[in-house]
Parts: structure tokens; C-alpha cells; sequence
């Protein structure tokens, strides 16, 4: 679903749409994807063949689907044919794989592929809460009241995977599929910060499931929880820089939200 559709649907007068440009876009054209770091623990941990990584090099998901079923075949222990029984589970276990998710769970892998979006997120989050108490700042004043960023099913995996949220979010066994969506509401409940999360598994959902409880060291049996579980709780998976870690070089690059929806700090 495009910003411009979410924006009509939620706002009386269309807002405004800032696209990112194509070499500044690391949500949908991730250019630490396949990173030579984790492509190298991959092969090591789970002994796959150069010829199956070398077509993943070219950015051709298939040769890591061939490479998972090569594994199957040779009764891998972590691939085993009762989770191939269909060509979903294959395609699942092709994203975990690439992107240190579920099965796979690498806080490394997952930092490098998901980290800069949970970064960005919960750096959006902290300015807001400094916000709410003191909103008289040019800061403030640049915030805006909605962010929605579009992304891939690999990086969306290892997003939901850094706080636990996969099962819940997916389903068992599942996988981000077109359409698929998740909400931050950021809240302030007796003078302090609450998150809200709620989530869609496809397009054909017209409505939201709150996931809040699923978030790991949330109440299980609340709609709210609080913000610094979220914000504190799993700063090893944030980076400002994966390009630093995957290839050993500092870039000065600032992520900006694919599609921004315009609206007010408040």
C-alpha cells in the first residue's frame, strides 16, 4: 500500500509525499545485501557451497533456496525435510536464513540487516518523548506526526525477530507477505511513555491485531508497555552504520524514511 493511499485514508486533505532516491535507500535496495561478513559465517556455520553463495552474490535469492535444499537433502540437522513439506516453508526458511532470523536468531546478522531501521525508529521515538516534555524546540517543531517506511520481507523477519514479535506478528511458520504491516503508537499515560503495536499479515486484512503483549518483557496482557522496554532492552541489535561492520568502512550515510506523511509534533 503506497503512503498516498494510507495518507488519504487517514487525513482529510492528502499530506505531502518525500520519496528517498534509489543510491539512499536502504530499506527497499539494502546495498549491505549479501553482506561478505555474514555471507561468510553463513557458509562456515551451515557448510554451504560456494556455487549456491556465489549466485547469492548476484542478488539471486534462488541460489540460497537452492542452497537450503541442498542442505535437506544432505539431513542437515537445523534443515530437515519435514520442514520442507511445502514451497512456503522453503521460502521462509530462505528469509530466516538471510537474515539471521527465527532458526537462524544472530544478533549480529540481524543488526546488520534490520539494525539502522530499529535505529531509526526508536531514535524517532526518544526525540518524541523529549517532546512531550519540552516541545518548544526548533527540534520539536521538525518532528512529524507520522512516519511509515516500506521495506522487504528479509529485513522485515530480522525486525520482528529483535523483540520477539515473529510468531505473533506472522504466525507460525510465517513470513511477511505482500501487504504485511506493523504500527508503533507512542503514548503518554499518567505522564509517561507507553508504545502500542499492532500488525496486519497481508493485504487482505482490513484491520489491525494488537501485538503489544508478544514484545519480549511487555505485559502479556496489555494493550500498552512500556517505552523504555523497547528503547532499552535491545540496543545491541541498533547501529546508525551497518556499512562500518559488514565491510569495514565508515559511511556518512542518514537514513530518511522512503514515503514521510507530513503532519505536526504533538
Amino acid at each position: 500500500m503506497s503512503a498516498a493511499i494510507v495518507g488519504q485514508a487517514m487525513f482529510l486533505v492528502p499530506p505531502a509525499i518525500h520519496s528517498t532516491p534509489l543510491e539512499e535507500d536502504s530499506l527497499l535496495y539494502d546495498k549491505n545485501i549479501p553482506c561478505p561478513v555474514v555471507l561468510k559465517e553463513m557458509v562456515k556455520t551451515y557448510n554451504i557451497p560456494s556455487n549456491y553463495t556465489d549466485r547469492y552474490k548476484e542478488r539471486k535469492i534462488n541460489g540460497v533456496i537452492d542452497a537450503i535444499l541442498a542442505r535437506v537433502m544432505s539431513n542437515s540437522t537445523k534443515l530437515n525435510a519435514e520442514r520442507m513439506e511445502h514451497i512456503d516453508t522453503l521460502l521462509v526458511e530462505a528469509i530466516n536464513l538471510l537474515g539471521g532470523s527465527g532458526p537462524y536468531h544472530s544478533v549480529k546478522w540481524i543488526r546488520i540487516n534490520a539494525g539502522q531501521l530499529f535505529h531509526e525508529i526508536n531514535s524517532l521515538m526518544r526525540q518524541k518523548i523529549a517532546c512531550f516534555k519540552k516541545n518548544d524546540t526548533e527540534e520539536c517543531s521538525n518532528l512529524r506526526k507520522f512516519y511509515t517506511y516500506g521495506t522487504h520481507d528479509i529485513k522485515m523477519a530480522g525486525f520482528l525477530d529483535i523483540m520477539g514479535t515473529m510468531e505473533a506478528a506472522l504466525g507460525v511458520g510465517g513470513f511477511p507477505e505482500p501487504g504485511s504491516s506493523v504500527i508503533f503508537e507512542l503514548w503518554m499515560i499518567d505522564d509517561k511513555p507507553k508504545i502500542k503495536m499492532l500488525g496486519r499479515r497481508h493485504n487482505e486484512m482490513d484491520d489491525y491485531s494488537v501485538l503489544t503483549y508478544s514484545i519480549q518483557g511487555c505485559d502479556p496482557y496489555s494493550d500498552f508497555c512500556d517505552a523504555n522496554i523497547m528503547l532499552e532492552n535491545f540496543k545491541e541489535y541498533e547501529t546508525s552504520d551497518p556499512s562500518e561492520e559488514c565491510n569495514g568502512s565508515h559511511t556518512d550515510f542518514s537514513m530518511n524514511s522512503m514515503e514521510v506523511l507530513n503532519g505536526i509534533c504533538g
